[in-house]
């Protein structure tokens, strides 16, 4: 697993994969990957797509981009 990325996963918590999500961070983790996890209370599968409606998702396009950034500083 040494070659598999730093990973970073964002779920809302009534997304219907957000179990999957968190058992695969886990598991990533465990197995010595740098992974991130932010599980968003109540937001469905898809809530980064509803940043004009929902404050949760602009924070959330927003901590993607900071973990975006984040990790193209570590790879220059």
């Amino acid at each position: 697993m040494k070659k598999f990325p730093r990973t970073s996963i964002m779920v809302g918590s009534i997304d219907p994969f957000v179990d999957d999500s968190v058992e695969f961070a886990h598991r990533l983790s465990s197995l010595g990957v740098l992974c991130r996890l932010k599980v968003y209370k109540n937001l469905p599968h898809g809530f980064l797509g509803f940043q004009t409606m929902l404050p949760k998702a602009r924070m959330g396009v927003a901590l993607a981009a900071e973990w975006l950034k984040e990790s193209l500083e570590q790879d220059s």
